[in-house]
């Protein structure tokens, strides 16, 4: 009886422990399903071009402008701000992962087909690339045993999972790959390959956007301080990502930036003080880790006195490096703009609004850096090196994530191999303390979501009520003019219709915002006799935005204000659309008293 009962065990103990040990297949699966789940909510949108955010539209309008001929290195919108257009910030690299399954696709299916399956597969496949990593960076903190928890605990990452979903073709995907990349590439391995593909994803990261310098910096410290303390034991990794972040970056901007702009001060896109600290701090450490043999206090003497150089020298000579990217809106927009953008929310402001909900939205963060440094102390040898690594880069994520909302997706990303790790300790000591980490850290991961939103975000504006498809139809065949509009109108105007706009969501184009603005908050009749002057054609209003709220508090004997009551001035001709009446269009009469 006890070999029969010991002979059913055993395939079912063989089973589990090949589970647990994270095979590949199993992982593969797991990652294809979650996929599936994450785009049975938002397919039906995403292939409808209803795009949920701002940004996914003006990046589809900047891909089919790329795709119809504008140059690689013009990133300029010109259908916003016309007639010079808004010069982005923005980076093709960006519009690749979407702009190349169209292109490919487009001969064979159309164009319009071609869109939307780029729109739905794109995030998706990015998804499972990101979870892919998660798992290959777990294994390398805490070897095989980290896979199957990683993946278990990534299937809750309902913040990251935001930025994969179908029509989520904004940036912030890629650039959550790119840095799971370099992460990844440093945890596993020690050989020069190791530090050329760390190198060529945080080379690629900063030329998508600036979102990835704090964590590139925070790689490129560990490696050098790795190799003074490892000296010849780190010394592959150390020169062979020095000299790749010493190349590479300088490529990556030669590729990607117009020549004309190689010399312009530019803090929030890949500029020529980023260059500069990749050419003399890569280039310097690359040629110091390259000798042998130097003692340790002479290796730590040498990082820490290229550091204080050149990095003097950087920040003397292209200060912009750290300086505030909005500080270019002036105050008006930053009172008016910034100020009430729920995505650069931080959590003081949340923490006045509901302690529980700040509490809440770093729970993950601070409780992975804490779990990662005390597995750090723990370890030994290369194990605590990688640890350390890890949990530089939570932390980083974990301030991230408090001064803007916005960066909790990628701070939470960075943090989920350490929960991998975290877990695969408990696991070594019974299967019960490692089903409690998992439940422990899906409850963190969720926590957000958990705690009751206060009623001053709830009952917040709802600018969706003018972004859906149904509105566009009859104001797409309308000839085509400049609209004064809300600034979250202009992604669905410059995907759905032929007009321009005067405004759209980024700092940029900040005198359009402010033209469009101080006309919304000027009396009705002054505000028309603005509006003409400039080229308007059409105003749209969307009466339930975040904007027309803001501005019509502030003014409310202004244009905006007047419209969101009903009180439509002489000068505006209604038109008929068959959308939701939320979204309120208006042609410009010919002559404006």
């Amino acid at each position: 009886m006890a070999t029969m009962v010991e002979t059913n065990v055993a395939p079912v103990t063989r089973t589990v422990r090949w589970l647990l040990t994270g095979s590949w297949s199993v992982v593969l699966v797991m990652a294809v399903l979650k996929a599936a789940t994450v785009a049975r909510g938002f397919t039906t949108d995403a292939w409808a071009l209803d795009l949920l955010d701002p940004d996914n539209y003006v990046r589809l309008a900047q891909i089919r402008d790329w795709l119809s001929g504008q140059s690689w290195f013009d990133v300029t919108q010109y259908r916003i701000d016309p007639p010079s257009g808004m010069h982005t910030h923005w980076s093709r690299l960006a519009d690749l992962p979407a702009g190349l399954p169209i292109w490919l696709l487009t001969p064979l299916t159309g164009a319009a087909l071609a869109e939307r399956l780029a729109l739905v597969l794109t995030p998706l496949l990015l998804l499972v690339a990101a979870f892919a990593l998660i798992v290959k960076a777990a294994d390398g903190l805490a070897g095989p045993s980290a896979r199957f928890p990683a993946a278990v605990v990534t299937l809750y990452a309902a913040k990251m999972q935001w930025e994969f979903v179908p029509g989520r073709i904004d940036h912030h995907a890629l650039q959550i790959v790119l840095i799971l990349a370099l992460v990844t590439a440093l945890v596993t391995g020690e050989r020069a390959r190791h530090g050329w593909l760390a190198a060529l994803a945080a080379a690629l990261s900063l030329g998508v956007g600036m979102e990835a310098a704090p964590y590139v910096a925070i790689a490129a410290v560990w490696v050098a301080l790795r190799w003074a303390w490892r000296g010849d034991a780190a010394q592959r990794v150390t020169t062979s990502f020095m000299a790749g972040i010493a190349v590479l970056v300088p490529l990556v901007f030669v590729l990607t930036v117009p020549i004309a702009d190689w010399w312009l001060p530019k803090g929030d896109a890949i500029g020529r003080g980023h260059v500069a600290a990749a050419l003399l701090l890569g280039g310097a450490l690359a040629l110091a880790a390259a000798r042998t043999g130097r003692p340790r206090a002479v290796r730590f003497g040498m990082v820490i006195g290229f550091a204080a150089i050149g990095g003097s020298v950087v920040l003397a000579a292209f200060p912009e490096v750290v300086g505030e990217p909005y500080a270019m809106v002036g105050p008006l927009l930053l009172r008016l703009w910034i100020a009430n953008i729920s995505e650069t929310r931080s959590a003081v402001q949340d923490w006045a609004l509901s302690p529980s909900l700040a509490v809440a939205r770093l729970a993950f963060g601070v409780v992975m850096v804490g779990v990662g440094a005390l597995l750090a102390w723990r370890a030994a040898g290369t194990q605590r090196d990688r640890l350390a690594l890890a949990t530089g880069l939570a932390l980083i994520g974990m301030v991230l994530g408090g001064w803007q909302y916005r960066s909790l997706a990628l701070g939470a990303a960075v943090a989920l191999p350490l929960a991998g790790a975290a877990i695969a300790v408990l696991l070594a000591r019974s299967l019960a303390a490692a089903m409690l980490g998992v439940a422990a850290a899906a409850v963190l991961l969720l926590a957000d979501a958990l705690v009751p939103v206060p009623h001053a975000l709830a009952a917040g504006p709802r600018d969706a009520d003018c972004l859906g498809h149904a509105n566009w139809p009859d104001i797409a065949r309308l000839p085509p003019g400049l609209v004064l509009g809300q600034i979250n109108l202009a992604g669905p105007f410059l995907v759905w219709t032929p007009h321009s706009v005067l405004s759209s969501g980024m700092h940029r184009g900040h005198a359009g915002i402010r033209f469009s603005f101080e006309t919304w908050m000027a009396k009705p009749d002054a505000a028309l006799q603005q509006a003409a002057v400039r080229g308007v054609r059409y105003v749209a209003v969307c009466t339930t935005s975040g904007e027309t709220t803001v501005l019509s508090k502030t003014a409310p004997r202004g244009l905006v204000a007047a419209l969101k009551r009903g009180e439509v001035p002489a000068g505006l001709i209604p038109v008929a659309h068959g959308g939701n009446a939320a979204l309120k269009v208006f042609r410009l009469a010919p002559a404006v008293p």
